[in-house]
């Protein structure tokens, strides 16, 4: 989904977070033709990476993950 600005289209980033592949794959398919951008991050860490460089409007995040919850 693209907001209109008055000077450019604004992406609505979404960040989903999981360590099982299968729920990473599930939810880039709901939201595949949602026309949002969609990031995935399959680590505490890879998602704290990827925060420091965009702004996401929402982060869907599994809460129990190996290492870094």
């Amino acid at each position: 989904m693209r907001v209109k600005n008055k000077t450019r289209p604004i992406s609505v980033k979404i960040l989903v977070v999981d360590d099982n592949p299968a729920n990473l794959l599930a939810m880039k398919a709901a939201f595949s033709d949602s026309g949002y951008e969609v990031f995935e991050a399959s680590s505490g860490r890879e998602a704290l990476e990827l925060i420091k460089s965009h702004d996401f409007a929402c982060i869907l995040l599994d809460v129990q993950m190996p290492i870094m919850n």
